[in-house]
């Protein structure tokens, strides 16, 4: 491989010295290990949340269910005694969506969400409706647009790869975070998958 690639572009391109599904290549030790590397100093800059810190959000939901069990407790006691229940109402209902929201805590930070945000909008011409020159962008352009507008990019830039890595056109997301490791995943039922290579162990995938 040329020099300037990140660690998990040379672990990816190592693994897939054999041919791998998608599966077989997020259990491959050298790739689960440079995924870790690559998320820890993500969390570190700030950009994604680490597992620790999403821990400490989700007890903010655990005490919000305390707090509606015992509303509902009391309603249920008001309601045996006759008692008016109608602030307890009140105060329930909204506790509801509130909880379930707070379990739902992201992986992706404030800070990476508007750094995503931010390149989108510098980067607006390797959207894949803008039907963007690959010869002018060439493969660097190809695997940022991957990373930045999902696998619907993919498809703009090699629908014949595309297609042997088994992502269907219907199936492909405009935007998503990990659209770019999509590219990789198992083949149809043809048997494509990840080959030594090719252009998902070369950048495709491992960019």
């Amino acid at each position: 491989m040329p020099a300037g690639f990140s660690d998990l572009d040379y672990t990816v391109h190592a693994a897939l010295r054999l041919p791998k599904t998608m599966a077989g290549l997020r259990s491959d030790p050298g790739v689960s290990n440079a995924l870790r590397r690559l998320s820890d100093q993500l969390a570190e800059e700030g950009l994604l949340l680490s597992p620790a810190r999403r821990r400490v959000a989700r007890l903010a939901a655990l005490v919000m269910f305390a707090v509606l069990a015992l509303a509902v407790a009391r309603l249920v006691a008001g309601l045996s005694n006759h008692k008016p229940v109608g602030f307890l109402v009140l105060v329930a209902v909204p506790t509801i969506p509130v909880t379930f929201a707070l379990l739902g805590v992201p992986t992706v930070s404030r800070a990476g969400r508007k750094l995503l945000a931010r390149l989108r909008r510098g980067n607006r011409h390797l959207l894949p409706s803008q039907s963007p020159s690959w010869a002018t962008y060439g493969a660097a352009g190809a695997m940022l647009g991957v990373a930045l507008y999902g696998t619907s990019a993919l498809w703009a830039a090699d629908p014949a790869f595309a297609a042997q890595a088994g992502i269907t056109q219907a199936s492909a997301g405009s935007s998503s975070w990990s659209g770019g490791g999509s590219s990789c995943s198992s083949g149809d039922s043809g048997g494509s998958s990840c080959g030594g290579g090719g252009g998902c162990g070369g950048g495709g995938c491992g960019g």
